[in-house]
């Protein structure tokens, strides 16, 4: 088109130096009109690869957030009860010595537990082993040695009721 354009100009006598001004004004308007498409070109891509981005966070934000649900309603299927144990002496100056703590696991999946937390007041003899492995269904059992406690007569020697901790994830 432009070299119809120019060939028309050149046969009614246009001035060369016209012709090639014209010439440079076309290029440099299609130099801008490609320069625009590739900005434009380029935001979309950008704002595609952002979009993309975004997604995949939230994705992987959703699956996160599942895994916690799953991991917490499975926590709650285990269960710590602490019951007291041995001791010795007689009300008001009797005293616990032991304690049994039994992990019941009602969940479908192994449990393994890093850590037991007790009140300040109860006082391990001997560290525990960690971690604690139980499987689905069962029960681990464990007397554990304390520090002398005053008791009161029914907290003694699994007569213990409503001491039902669950342990939290």
């Amino acid at each position: 088109m432009v070299g119809a354009s120019a060939t028309g100009l050149l046969i009614q006598g246009a001035d060369p130096n016209w012709v090639e001004a014209a010439g440079t004004w076309f290029g440099a308007i299609a130099t801008v009109l490609a320069l625009l498409w590739a900005v434009q070109t380029f935001r979309t891509d950008q704002a595609s690869r952002d979009a993309e981005i975004h997604r995949r966070e939230r994705e992987r934000v959703e699956e996160a957030e599942a895994l916690e649900v799953k991991l917490r309603s499975m926590a709650e299927k285990v269960v710590l009860e602490l019951r007291g144990g041995g001791g010795y002496g007689t009300s008001p100056n009797q005293v616990m010595t032991s304690l049994h703590l039994l992990v019941h696991n009602d969940s479908d999946q192994r449990v393994s537990i890093h850590e037991i937390e007790l009140d300040p007041l109860l006082r391990l003899k001997h560290a525990l082993t960690f971690p604690v492995r139980v499987q689905p269904g069962e029960t681990w059992r464990s007397t554990v040695d304390i520090e002398e406690v005053l008791a009161k007569p029914d907290e003694l020697s699994h007569e213990v009721s409503g001491a039902l901790f669950r342990v939290d994830a």
